[in-house]
């Protein structure tokens, strides 16, 4: 006779083994890498640079948790069984794929693969990439705004103090920094800052 614990984990084996298929059946063989647009104005001319995103899983979200007690009761097993049960049918929005970069991890669902900035091969990302650059970087008589980095002309832009731990030798105040006029960057730039 199986024992509640067996029975629980009976349940939610063979669940996970067929969002396993699932995926499988969606991915049969899963990309390795996708590339996205990022910033960093520290390395690159105009900031705008094609990253790699290494993929080391997929996987789909269920919203259904394994219950961990160390005593699963016939109470347990009929609510995971009730939950199964109106579980909606598998979605292709539902997959995710994990990455890892370094030191930094994430997931992305499958479906942003198709949005702008997003694409399993850099080539398909260069033209908005030279678009990106084109925006953000410097032009004449125009000054970056510090928290969208939008070129802007002097009289579109406020010049600003930011309060955080980061200037601790000038009182926790930043020097005066230039914000978009007719946007909440620098409301957002001073949030930012406080973590």
């Amino acid at each position: 006779m199986e024992t509640n614990i067996e029975k629980y984990n009976r349940l939610w084996n063979d669940l996970n083994s067929e969002v396993e298929k699932y995926v499988d059946s969606v991915l049969p063989n899963p990309p390795k890498v996708f590339y996205e647009i990022g910033v960093d104005y520290t390395k690159y001319p105009g900031g705008c640079h094609i990253r790699s995103r290494r993929i080391t899983e997929a996987s789909y979200s269920l919203g259904i948790y394994h219950n961990h007690k160390k005593r699963q009761t016939a109470k347990d097993i009929e609510e995971l069984k009730n939950k199964i049960v109106a579980m909606p049918d598998f979605d292709e929005s539902k997959i995710f794929l994990h990455w890892q970069d370094g030191n930094t991890s994430g997931a992305i669902p499958l479906k942003a693969l198709s949005e702008p900035g997003k694409s399993l091969n850099p080539e398909d990302l260069k033209e908005e990439l030279q678009k990106m650059i084109d925006l953000y970087s410097p032009k004449p008589g125009h000054i970056a705004c510090e928290y969208c980095r939008h070129q802007r002309r002097p009289d579109d832009l406020v010049y600003k103090t930011i309060i955080s731990p980061n200037w601790k030798d000038r009182g926790f105040r930043s020097p005066p920094r230039p914000y978009c006029k007719d946007r909440q960057c620098w409301g957002h730039d001073q949030m930012a800052h406080e973590g």
